[in-house]
């Protein structure tokens, strides 16, 4: 991929990539059992870090061969060298012990972290094969507020995950794998919903790291605004509009 337009500038350097999403579990089995057997992503490796009582384990949306290494060092570089967006799931260890433990999700107050997103070919066809396979549905299948399709769903910690609707695309797209889960072909992990408190300051924020505004919703019957922000690639902007 090559460098976006004024990334080459930024205070993070040439180049950087949008790596990884961390989120904390309670059971890993669990997890694995959702994000591997139920999303179809490829589980690509643990490191433990057993000095502070943790593991991390990271999962994707690719086809490409994982390789048997021997330290979590080399499995570490190896998932940090990737082109494209991983999920970082970290468990602390005794968690899954504790009946009454639970993560919060973000999405009571105090509310900050809301999700991520999955582009998936058919929602109303992805959720019917997820709740047959016992997954919850948070939101049903359908329109939202005229842009587009979306859906919510829970993992086993009850994070939520959204749902959306591919477009239909202003030029061909490199999608990922189609992967062997319930979501459908080529499903892409798409994005992270943060809550921010002064858009204009986090921008600023943003685009010193070199990640560029590429587009805002407005909702004011809601009272909330959406602001969209990627790393971009020489091209893409002109290519998208």
């Amino acid at each position: 991929a090559g460098g976006g337009r004024g990334r080459d500038m930024s205070v993070a350097g040439r180049n950087p990539v949008f790596a990884q999403t961390m989120l904390r579990v309670k059971c890993p089995e669990k997890s694995r059992e959702f994000y591997e057997g139920k999303m179809g992503m490829q589980y690509l490796g643990r490191v433990d870090v057993e000095s502070l009582r943790f593991s991390l384990y990271f999962y994707a949306f690719t086809d490409e061969e994982v390789p048997v290494l021997g330290s979590d060092k080399e499995t570490l570089q190896w998932v940090l060298s990737r082109p494209f967006p991983t999920l970082e799931l970290t468990h602390n260890w005794g968690t899954e012990k504790d009946e009454d433990f639970a993560h919060h999700n973000g999405n009571t107050d105090p509310r900050g972290f809301g999700h991520i997103g999955f582009v998936v070919e058919d929602i109303y066809k992805a959720c019917e094969a997820l709740e047959a396979a016992g997954v919850t549905i948070k939101r049903a299948p359908g329109p939202f507020q005229d842009v587009g399709s979306i859906a919510f769903i829970l993992d086993p910690d009850g994070y939520f995950i959204e749902l959306i609707n591919r477009p239909p695309p202003p030029a061909p797209l490199s999608l990922s794998p189609s992967a062997p889960g319930l979501l459908g072909p080529d499903p892409v992990f798409a994005q992270v919903m943060l809550r921010v408190r002064d858009p204009a300051a986090t921008v600023a924020f943003y685009a010193r790291l070199g990640i560029e505004v590429v587009g805002a919703l407005d909702f004011p019957e809601m009272e909330f605004s959406l602001h969209f922000l990627a790393f971009v690639r020489e091209g893409e902007a002109e290519e998208g509009a």
